[in-house]
Formats: structure tokens, C-alpha cells, sequence
């Protein structure tokens, strides 16, 4: 009963929002667990324990993870924020558990393709193991330069990296160096 409490009372000071989206319940259903008004099936508890533990853990480094930056741009936050969010607490702890969750689900399919390559390419230069779920090849119909510059295009499409390429995506050699 303990452990019932302390969950609720943590889904209220994460919010709710945050567990529904984490957990991939909807807000209502985790409302109602946080206040009591309704009992947990063995397999939502489960779900809103690992998204408690997961914010959590996010909240505690202050670290964005692969997942949560998908979570973000899925919400309609600009992917330029939300992927360079992650790229900035990947490359500062190089750590597999910032990608070793799928991407949230609702993402548009440039999206899902940026966030493969961006992970690949981070645990390839940082020789962190590859989730598998960035392995996928989505190669878009149409090439991506993320330059709004025209004029880089023919430089993008020689330096791209391989895991960029592969998603018909294409970037500058230092795409993903951060000052």
C-alpha cells in the first residue's frame, strides 16, 4: 500500500502529463491513479512505475534522452531544440541508457529518420553500443539538407555521415559538434 502511495504522490509532482506521455497511458486514466479514484491493472502499474523511474531519472541529471527529445518534437516542439537537447547530454555522458528507449510514438517519418542517424552517429563516435531500434533504415523519398543554405548542399552531400546518408538526410561534418 505504501508503494501505491509514493507512486501516486510522485505522478503528482512529475505531473501528469509527463507520466501519461512516458508511460504511454493517457492523461485521464493516469489522473485518476494519481487521486485514488481508480485501481491499477498489474500491467499500468508496471507502465507508470518505469515512467516515474525513467522522469526521475531524467530529472535528477538533468539529462534528456533520446526518447524524451522524440517526446518533445512529437508535441510539436522544434526538433532543433529537442535533438540538440539530446545531443548535448549525450555528449556529455556518453551513457547507453540516453538511448537505449524507442523514440515516442507520433513522430513524422523525417523525424524518426533524423533521430536514427543522430543516435547512430553519436554511438558510433563515442563507441556506445547501438539500441537497436536506431538501427532501422528510413530512408526518406525525397533528400533532406537540413542547411537552408543552397549553397552548402554539394559540401553536405560529400561529408555527410554514413548514418545520415543511409535516411536520404543530409548534413556538414559538424552537425552535431557543440561548442
Amino acid at each position: 500500500m505504501e508503494k501505491l502511495k509514493n507512486l501516486n504522490r510522485k505522478i503528482k509532482q512529475l505531473g501528469i502529463t509527463a507520466v501519461a506521455s512516458h508511460s504511454g497511458l493517457n492523461k485521464s486514466t493516469i489522473s485518476r491513479y494519481a487521486h485514488g479514484q481508480r485501481d491499477y491493472s498489474l500491467e499500468n502499474f508496471e507502465k507508470v512505475t518505469a515512467a516515474v523511474e525513467v522522469i526521475e531519472r531524467e530529472q535528477l541529471k538533468g539529462l534528456t534522452s533520446a526518447r524524451h527529445a522524440t517526446q518533445r518534437v512529437a508535441n510539436g516542439e522544434s526538433w532543433q531544440i529537442a535533438y540538440f537537447d539530446f545531443v548535448d547530454s549525450f555528449l556529455f555522458a556518453k551513457n547507453y541508457l540516453l538511448v537505449s528507449q524507442r523514440p515516442a510514438d507520433g513522430l513524422d517519418l523525417k523525424s524518426l529518420a533524423l533521430i536514427c542517424s543522430i543516435v547512430m552517429q553519436l554511438c558510433e563516435e563515442n563507441k556506445v553500443p547501438f539500441p537497436e531500434w536506431a538501427k532501422l533504415s528510413l530512408e526518406l523519398d525525397e533528400p533532406w539538407f537540413i542547411s537552408k543554405y543552397k549553397s552548402l548542399r554539394a559540401i553536405c552531400l560529400v561529408q555527410s555521415p554514413i548514418f545520415f546518408k543511409r535516411n536520404n538526410i543530409f548534413v556538414g561534418n559538424d552537425f552535431l559538434k557543440r561548442a
